[in-house]
């Protein structure tokens, strides 16, 4: 008994498998109403008995409802749902429900407990026809389980139609059991969990348990005093074996950590810089004088362009400078061409003849115009001084001469810088691509289906995934990540189509108390009739009034028809589905919400990533799988389609 112990104590915290599965029906005296009030905690009323249901639970169950796509929304209203099963079966005996149990692996997280059961649910009994409805118990922390309540009967717009005897086929619940196995396996694997699960036995497995024989109390007596018996000796050669077996599974955990431990360290060393990659990286930290990094090496290219840019702004500065001054000084030869013209043709006309009247007369004229033209030579002169920051006009060819030294100066820094910033930048992009290859080959360490993708995954889907794997503080499967859209999509394709049928109920409400008011008018007009002797004489004897009044007539069954193909019996059950659908519109709200916040990533599970973020890490790295292999996107598609019709021909 002590080595039992120390085997359940030993194995206490793996990932245990347990499934099972049980019929709900009134030959043994139970209600799928009282059984569905149970496993949810919700007070529920039994229709059949008027009994209101409900027990007690300390920690209240996180319950499901999932249905086929074309189901009424009533469905997901527990009360009406269970209550419509025991309307719909007649017998004294009939099977009201199917219930399966699973124990969910400890190892998971609550969010990904219910990822798993939802899935599972969904893809095994749901898209079959069933209705599902799931309780998840979670009060003992050591035992997470859940309960499955599955309908009997297929389900259409209208509800429940006929029993599908399929459901109920031994083979069917055997593969229920090992599709169990491999859902939670996949979970397991995806959240980098080593504990697995299996279906099978012991002996199927290879690693055949046995049995102890019960001793009794005189051979344990016996045993006590020290007297060998043959059924202790039994016993301890199947403890000896079962050692055995158990030593075995604990060598070989062992060995696959050891081999986990040399993945890591080739993994790592796959990750580490060459000597050539280390020697350019120094030559970058020396460069920018700090660890390179993308964010650095683009801090710092940006650096040198505005260095560069300030040179070059600099240097215009001369050049205008330059150009200024250059102006003050044609503005100083242009007066001092005027001040000299102006001796020359005063002398001119100094040494002109008395009688040479139009000759002097002309020189005046022109000795006039260059006078004229001095003051505002002078005034430019002035302003161009001004502008070139100059007193004097002997400063000019000091300036100027300043000014080309200045901008030689400058013009051969710049060219300077501009070769060393060539060299840097060649430094700085090669350094950039060592980042960004350590950056891929960081990623395709961690999973092995990418080994051979290192040329064709691109830097942008590599550090998507490490951004990913670096906010989920762990690393994410791709495979957990595909799951992850197919579940988001999938669950906001259930509210879609919650938002869908909630829509046509409303149209459908509205569609209905059109005809009842109708109907009212009618039936008034008719009774009305009916009352008035005069009225209901007219009827009889007058061709006209009795057209009408069989119209009425016509009208009123008409109606009626009409709410009998919309399933309501009376206005009374109308009102109670109306009051039930109404009641739902919080629950639409809620639902928009939901759909905001499954496509943006803000739920528990979701990694924090949005469903775009995801699509474009998965579709990176199936670019970069098709481009390893060789394949064409398009040529894949058509192979796709020729494999689907020859499966089809087949």
């Amino acid at each position: 008994m002590l080595f039992n112990l120390n085997l359940k104590r030993r194995y206490k915290d793996m990932a245990i498998y347990h499934f099972s599965a049980q019929m709900i029906s009134r030959g043994k005296g139970q209600s799928a109403v009282a059984a569905a009030a149970y496993r949810s905690g919700q007070r529920l009323v039994d229709e059949q008995t008027n009994e209101s249901k409900f027990y007690k639970r300390e920690v209240q169950p996180e319950t499901h409802i999932l249905a086929p796509e074309k189901s009424p929304v009533w469905i997901q209203n527990r009360e009406i749902l269970w209550n419509e099963v025991e309307h719909s079966e007649k017998r004294k005996n009939s099977q009201l429900a199917r219930e399966i149990n699973v124990a969910l692996p400890i190892e998971l997280s609550q969010q990904q407990q219910t990822e798993l059961i939802k899935g599972y649910i969904q893809d095994q009994f749901v898209d079959k026809g069933m209705v599902a409805d799931i309780a998840i118990h979670c009060d003992d922390t050591n035992n997470p389980h859940a309960h499955v309540m599955l309908t009997t009967r297929e389900v259409s717009e209208e509800g429940f139609t006929t029993k599908n005897r399929d459901w109920n086929k031994k083979d069917l619940l055997e593969q229920w059991r090992e599709q169990w196995s491999a859902y939670a396996n996949k979970a397991l694997e995806q959240a980098q969990i080593n504990e697995r699960i299996t279906h099978k036995s012991h002996a199927d497995r290879g690693l055949e348990i046995l049995p102890t024989v019960h001793m009794g109390h005189v051979a344990s007596d016996m045993e006590k005093k020290g007297i060998q018996t043959e059924r202790g000796a039994i016993n301890r050669e199947v403890q000896k074996h079962n050692a055995i077996v158990y030593d075995l599974q604990k060598y070989r955990q062992e060995k696959q950590q050891r081999e986990a431990a040399l993945k890591l360290q080739e993994q790592k060393k796959k990750v580490e810089l060459t000597p050539a990659e280390q020697k350019i990286v120094i030559m970058a930290k020396q460069i920018i004088g700090d660890t390179p990094t993308m964010t650095s090496i683009a801090s710092y290219r940006k650096s040198l362009e505005i260095q560069t840019q300030k040179q070059k702004q600099a240097i215009e500065s001369i050049k205008t400078q330059n150009h200024v001054v250059s102006v003050a000084e044609q503005a100083e030869k242009q007066l001092s061409h005027y001040e000299k013209t102006l001796e020359e043709l005063k002398g001119k006309l100094d040494k002109t003849g008395l009688f040479k009247r139009k000759e002097k007369e002309i020189l005046r004229n022109k000795i006039t115009e260059v006078q004229g033209k001095i003051p505002k030579q002078a005034q430019h002169l002035a302003q161009c001084l001004k502008e070139a920051n100059l007193v004097k006009v002997e400063e000019i060819p000091f300036a100027k001469k300043n000014l080309n030294k200045q901008l030689k100066v400058s013009t051969q820094k710049l060219q300077e810088n501009n070769l060393t910033s060539i060299d840097q930048k060649i430094v700085l992009k090669q350094t950039e691509e060592i980042i960004k290859q350590q950056v891929i080959r960081k990623v395709i360490s961690h999973y092995p289906e990418l080994q051979n993708a290192e040329k064709s995954l691109s830097y942008e889907t590599a550090q998507k995934l490490n951004n990913l794997n670096k906010k989920a503080e762990k690393i994410v499967g791709i495979d957990s990540i595909k799951s992850t859209i197919r579940a988001r999509n999938r669950h906001i394709e259930e509210h879609k189509n919650f938002l869908q049928k909630f829509q046509v109920s409303i149209q459908r409400i509205q569609r209905v108390e059109k005809y009842f008011e109708q109907l009212v008018e009618i039936e008034q007009r008719l009774q009305k009739i009916d009352s008035n002797p005069l009225l209901k004489g007219k009827v009889l004897h007058f061709g006209k009034e009795k057209e009408a009044y069989d119209h009425l007539l016509g009208l009123q069954n008409k109606y009626q028809e009409s709410l009998k193909k919309e399933g309501y019996r009376d206005k009374d059950h109308f009102i109670q589905n109306r009051d039930t659908i109404l009641s739902n519109v919080d629950l639409k709200d809620k639902t928009i919400k939901e759909i905001e916040d499954l496509q943006l990533g803000k739920h528990q599970g979701g990694y924090g990533a949005s469903t775009e973020f995801l699509s474009a890490i998965i579709q990176g790295l199936e670019q970069a799988r098709n481009q390893t292999r060789g394949v064409n996107p398009n040529e894949k598609q058509k192979q796709r389609l020729k494999g689907q019709r020859n499966e089809l021909e087949r």
